[in-house]
């Protein structure tokens, strides 16, 4: 089975989902003699906590994850905002030392 489908269903195709499995609980637990007034109620319960957790959970994952995009993104505009300032530094540099050299060639001459 593919987990990567069941994550792709569209929720109310989960809660059927989820229904299902209850129906068959409770189809096991009538095969076994057991009393299912006593077990419905509590079961039911138990599957909407389970199903609103779940809920949660992935709210809460797919949100987290939107900020971490987020955070990502901004840190590699941040990278790239930097490497151009480096880059321009680097012409600054390179034109000073050009500056410098034809300085020093002056000066030579001069001294001669």
């Amino acid at each position: 089975m593919n987990f990567r489908r069941i994550g792709e269903l569209h929720w109310l195709a989960k809660a059927g989902i989820a229904v299902l499995a209850l129906f068959l609980v409770l189809a096991v637990c009538s095969m076994f003699s057991v009393n299912l007034f006593s077990l419905f109620t509590p079961l039911v319960v138990f599957f909407l906590i389970m199903i609103i957790i779940l809920v949660l959970l992935v709210d809460f994952g797919r949100r987290w994850l939107q900020v971490q995009e987020k955070l990502a993104a901004g840190k590699t505009a941040d990278t790239n905002g930097i490497e151009r300032e480096i880059q321009s530094l680097r012409q600054s540099v390179e034109s000073m030392e050009t500056k410098l050299d034809n300085i020093e060639r002056i000066l030579e001459k001069v001294s001669e």
